[in-house]
């Protein structure tokens, strides 16, 4: 979660990844809380850091600052690039249910079978799930505890449904 700009003579520079996207060990570690551009020969250079990607203020803001270059270094592998695109809708929907209920993000390792049944030993009466369906359909995964019943139901009528349902 840290990387260093290095040029010729030695260390240019060192940047924190501002946005950790809370999963395993990021959960754990403390973000940075600065952007900074450094000079080079080759021009003015941003560092960022993989999960920074996904947020445009980010590298707006080195451009502000006068980046030319950057430079993002990264382990994105393609089966974590595809994991990354459910994570904005995945925070809208938490966002939309927030208002009226208690909510949890999980996106620890596992799969979804795990990650219920965490759920469910825990006492969570229902899941939402946002899957990669939901990136085509704008619809999500309702997953009752009690009688393990799922429904797809469109993420514009979530909250309704869920009153519907739950009360």
């Amino acid at each position: 979660n840290a990387a260093i700009l290095v040029g010729p003579d030695g260390l240019i520079g060192s940047y924190r990844k501002t946005h950790l996207p809370f999963l395993g060990v990021d959960r754990f570690v403390t973000p940075g809380d600065e952007l900074k551009v450094f000079d080079t020969a080759i021009g003015r250079i941003g560092l960022i850091i993989c999960y920074d990607l996904r947020f445009p203020e980010v590298t707006r803001t080195l451009a502000l600052h006068g980046a030319d270059i950057v430079a993002l270094p990264t382990n994105f592998p393609m089966a974590a690039k595809l994991q990354t695109e459910v994570i904005a809708p995945a925070r809208e929907v938490m966002g939309l249910l927030k208002p009226w209920y208690r909510t949890e993000y999980d996106q620890t390792g596992g799969n979804i079978g795990r990650r219920y049944r965490r759920q469910d030993e825990i006492g969570t009466p229902f899941c939402i799930t946002v899957d990669f369906d939901t990136l085509n359909d704008r619809a999500v995964t309702i997953r009752e505890r009690d009688s393990m019943e799922q429904e797809r139901v469109p993420v514009a009528g979530l909250v309704d449904r869920l009153r519907e349902r739950f009360g």
